[in-house]
């Protein structure tokens, strides 16, 4: 027969088969991306490649096992029937035992044993192998994920500080305002606030979207910790607000309510703590502490999903 026409068989015969097992390992990877990354943030093509190179991979190694499976419930009916051949047989009703099978027939069956015994073994040293990859798998996703939910956390924090810098440059307000008046000076703000605001959603969208990642692959602590450093980044949206409409009132919200505005202020701006009268620092910035705080909880929990 000729070589190449059986390979070509071969290859149109299972074109199809192949066809349709790519489009469906296409077809989950990118839906499983779209679930865990709704907002596409981040590396999309490195993280597509990721997730198709692990299915791939676990498709290959699945294969082997279900081989190594079948291989081993063969072998062991080869060697149950085996060992039932080599064992003298009891005529029933008569109470004669069969002659013991021959020396020739006797190293058949001994022969069939070893061969069955042996493809246990390797059926069991496949499955051996196969187990420890999934450790592996498991133990690199855990790894390349603390990785990645640690690298935002940590920009989360860089980010907030940035927002929150006291001190404000005159090239942040915007061109040719005239900060006379009240409400030109709370626009003045909000265009400050809204440019400085922009990298902290951008990493509020990053953490959202690996927050359902690492909620499948570790599951609810990871989020509480998640979600309060989101609500802390919240928070200081919505102090920015505040502080703007107050200046567009010239502080008469802050006015009646001082410590309310005291709060408002801290939470907006980081002065590197709190001041007495003679300007001395009596403690720490109440909200970045809270911030320092959310941070290092999470970073302690991802520390554990390292290898040791």
């Amino acid at each position: 027969m000729d070589k190449g026409k059986l390979a070509r068989w071969f290859v149109d015969v299972t074109d199809g088969w192949n066809k349709a097992l790519h489009n469906a390992f296409e077809q989950n990877v990118h839906e499983e991306y779209r679930r865990t990354n709704p907002n596409a943030v981040g590396d999309v093509e490195g993280d597509i490649k990721r997730m198709r190179e692990f299915y791939y991979r676990r498709m290959t190694n699945t294969a082997t096992l279900l081989i190594a499976i079948t291989s081993c419930a063969v072998a062991l009916l080869a060697l149950f029937i085996s060992i039932a051949s080599a064992l003298p047989t009891h005529n029933a009703g008569t109470n004669v035992t069969a002659p013991t099978p021959s020396s020739t027939s006797s190293l058949s069956n001994l022969k069939d044993i070893v061969v069955a015994a042996a493809a246990i073994f390797t059926a069991w040293a496949a499955y051996k192998g196969i187990f420890k990859w999934r450790n592996e798998e498991s133990g690199k996703a855990d790894f390349e994920l603390s990785r990645r939910v640690g690298k935002s956390v940590f920009r989360m924090r860089d980010v907030l500080s940035d927002a929150r810098n006291g001190f404000v440059s005159a090239y942040e307000f915007p061109a040719g305002f005239d900060l006379a008046t009240p409400r030109n000076e709370g626009s003045a703000y909000a265009h400050v606030f809204d440019a400085r605001w922009q990298p902290v959603k951008d990493c509020a969208l990053e953490i959202q979207s690996l927050r359902n990642e690492a909620e499948a692959l570790w599951g609810p602590p990871i989020v509480q910790k998640l979600d309060r450093i989101l609500s802390l980044a919240n928070q200081v949206r919505t102090a920015m607000v505040a502080y703007v409409r107050d200046k567009q009132v010239s502080g008469a919200h802050f006015r009646n309510n001082k410590d309310f505005g005291k709060k408002i202020e801290t939470t907006v701006f980081d002065l590197g703590g709190e001041f007495d009268e003679n300007g001395e620092t009596i403690s720490p910035n109440y909200f970045t502490v809270q911030v320092e705080s959310a941070v290092s909880d999470a970073a302690t929990f991802l520390r554990t999903k390292l290898p040791s």
